[in-house]
């Protein structure tokens, strides 16, 4: 876990974070240290002092003479205002930690907690996922088309590809780790890099040793009664949760995604 006093130990360490929620993590860190770090003032002040002596000149006979002495200081003061960066990141990510908050083991999981797992990830651009959705209507609507379709099929799959291109719209995130998969919806403008530069240099390649702090929400079932309007809505969610989880073992809400980077 990356921490405040990490930086501070013997052996640097160095963490790539791949996404961070922001907002997020400034509602976590303003309950736990009540309020948000926006800048952090670092000050040095320097001073000299100086010895002026000066003997008046009405006092000549050497039986009155004195000396007056008087000391002079002068200071100089600079402030720097130093942008705390991933300080709000590292310090939350330690006090959850410290605190319990975070668990370790995403199968032992019963309640709404923090869990953090290590493993290899993909990020998943729903953009091209709808763009393709977009040219296989259009090859599907064509009177020439090379697929052939029972009568009365595309009346059905055109308006379900609609639908689908409507709701894959946010970039998402799949984490392996040995028999575990998790799928998380991420925001876009918390990415570090945009996920299709990563297909231009990895392909479809998965990221390896990526860990991930995220949330884990308990879900209760809920009928609404009969002929609610409601029911359509719940009935389409499930629908929905139950393709993404044939791909995944758990859904979780990632909160940091990062890279641990070795000397």
């Amino acid at each position: 876990m990356p921490s405040k006093k990490d930086s501070e130990s013997t052996s640097p360490r160095l963490f790539n974070f791949l996404y961070r929620d922001q907002d997020t993590l400034n509602s976590y860190y303003a309950q736990a240290f009540n309020g948000v770090i926006r800048s952090v003032q670092q000050g040095k002040t320097r001073t000299t002092n100086k010895t002026h002596k000066t003997t008046p000149l009405s006092v000549a006979t050497p039986l009155f003479k004195y000396t007056h002495e008087r000391l002079i200081s002068a200071s100089e003061s600079d402030t720097q205002y130093v942008d705390p960066h991933d300080i709000v990141t590292l310090d939350i990510l330690q006090w959850l930690e410290e605190t319990g908050f975070i668990k370790h083991d995403i199968t032992q999981i019963q309640k709404t907690s923090f869990v953090k797992i290590t493993g290899d990830a993909f990020f998943i651009d729903q953009k091209l996922l709808t763009s393709s959705l977009v040219e296989g209507i259009k090859m599907l609507e064509r009177e020439n088309s090379p697929i052939s379709l029972p009568d009365g099929a595309l009346t059905l799959i055109i308006p379900a590809m609609n639908v689908m291109r409507e709701i894959l719209l946010g970039p998402s995130v799949l984490l392996a780790k040995e028999n575990i998969v998790v799928l998380g919806d991420l925001k876009e403008a918390y990415l570090s890099a945009p996920i299709t530069s990563r297909y231009m240099v990895a392909g479809g390649k998965f990221m390896a040793s990526v860990t991930m702090v995220g949330l884990v929400t308990e879900n209760i079932p809920y009928n609404a009664p009969s002929g609610s309007v409601l029911n359509g809505f719940t009935n389409l969610a499930n629908g929905l949760s139950t393709m993404f989880s044939q791909v995944a073992t758990h859904l979780i809400q990632p909160v940091v995604i990062y890279q641990e980077i070795t000397p």
